[in-house]
This record gives C-alpha cells, sequence and structure tokens, in this order.
C-alpha cells in the first residue's frame, strides 16, 4: 500500500508506509478533531444553558416570579367560569348586540372599535373551530 503521492508520481518510491503507521496516524489526528468538536460542542451547551436560565428567570418574573408580576392574578380572573351574577350581564350584552346591529349602530363607531369588534368575533369563532376539530378528532371533517 502506498500513499496518494508515490502513486501518481513519476518517480520511484523513496520510502514505503506501513499499513499500520497510516492508520494510526489518521485515528490520531481524527480523535484530535473529535476533542476539538466536543469541546466547542461542550463550550456550546454550557453557553446555551446560562441564556436559557436568564430566559427563565426573565419569564417567571413576568409571571409573577421573583420579580413580581400580575399575570396570575389576571388569568385567574379572566379564564374562570361565569359566575351565576355574571349571567345577567351577559344577557345584557348580547341584547345590545343584536339591538346595535339591527339599527346600524356600528356606522357611529370609529374604525378603531369596529376592527376591535371583528377581531373579537374571528377570535371567537377561531376558538369554536378549535373545540370542533377536539371534539371530532379530525382536522378535516366528520367521519361519515
Amino acid at each position: 500500500w502506498l500513499p496518494a503521492q508515490e502513486l501518481f508520481s513519476l518517480h520511484a518510491p523513496t520510502q514505503r508506509h506501513s499499513r499500520y503507521t497510516t492508520d494510526h496516524t489518521m485515528a490520531a489526528v481524527a480523535q484530535k478533531k473529535a476533542l476539538e468538536l466536543a469541546a466547542k460542542l461542550a463550550s456550546a451547551a454550557s453557553k446555551s444553558a446560562g441564556t436559557a436560565s436568564k430566559a427563565v428567570s426573565k419569564a417567571s418574573s413576568g409571571l409573577g416570579g421573583v420579580g413580581g408580576g400580575n399575570f396570575w392574578k389576571h388569568a385567574q380572573k379572566e379564564l374562570a367560569p361565569p359566575t351565576p351574577a355574571d349571567i345577567g350581564g351577559i344577557q345584557k350584552g348580547f341584547a345590545g348586540l343584536t339591538r346595535s346591529v339591527t339599527k346600524l349602530e356600528f356606522l357611529n363607531m370609529t374604525v378603531r372599535e369596529n376592527v376591535a369588534n371583528v377581531l373579537t368575533g374571528v377570535e371567537i369563532f377561531g376558538w369554536f373551530v378549535v373545540g370542533e376539530m377536539i371534539g371530532r378528532g379530525s382536522i378535516i371533517g366528520y367521519k361519515v
């Protein structure tokens, strides 16, 4: 077995390398490259762990953790089901909605208010669609 330089040269080979020494050298180079790669990966992992820990602490401070925050207080209030006392207000709200649509009162509202109302309707419809998908266990159609 000859190295590539000696195979393609015009002169007779001056030195023969044994397969063992060439393979041993290649293995040493591969081992060195693997150690360098492992060191780079370890460095990157430690940097990303530090960044992740900073992100978690910052997020937890906004969620009512170390730095305070009102997220859990607002979430508990907003995501709770309606109480029996809220039912009357909900009925009045729907009555007002139907009245404003039939009397075209939305024409007297600002564009910003109309856009907010449309986006609220789109959000409600979107959650309805998600609930339907979960209920039927499929994204596309009912199984007939």
